[in-house]
């Protein structure tokens, strides 16, 4: 979806090299999936946004991820608002929805308390309330997630 978003959907379906890469990686984390977009010559910037005052980043982790603080979810949301509003484009974001456990989705536009975007998974378009994504982003309060990998493309 983002490759074609980028004009760069020959090099997804055209190009040896990424097709093995595809065939042999499973895009899981974030790390995976900047070298996907490596491969199809599309920039990207790689966030782990957390809630978790302690948290760091590896030595390894530090090399691929800009980490970005928040209080709670809500600075999450507006972290997700002010990149799409910045750089003018979708974002990709993990998720952990009650039924497809970790999962990632490409989140087009927030607006009027919606969050509009789309499944890779199903290839189909979703509106949700900005509720609801948060508690897909940070969990539920019996096991809330404090770290959350975000894909942004600058412009």
């Amino acid at each position: 979806m983002i490759a074609a978003d980028h004009q760069k959907v020959e090099y997804a379906f055209g190009d040896e090299a990424f097709i093995q890469w595809y065939a042999e990686n499973q895009i899981t984390d974030a790390k995976n999936m900047q070298h996907a977009f490596q491969m199809l010559k599309i920039p990207c910037k790689i966030f782990q946004f957390t809630t978790d005052k302690g948290y760091g980043l590896s030595v390894e982790d530090a090399k691929h991820y800009i980490l970005q603080r928040g209080e709670n979810y809500k600075d999450a949301i507006q972290f997700m608002k002010d990149m799409i509003k910045s750089t003018k484009c979708s974002l990709i974001t993990a998720i952990t929805h009650p039924i497809l456990a970790g999962h990632w989705v490409v989140i087009d536009e927030f607006n009027h308390g919606k969050v509009y975007g789309r499944c890779p998974r199903f290839g189909i378009a979703f509106c949700v309330s900005e509720t609801k994504l948060t508690e897909w982003l940070l969990g539920h309060k019996d096991d809330p997630d404090t770290i959350q990998s975000m894909i942004t493309f600058p412009s």
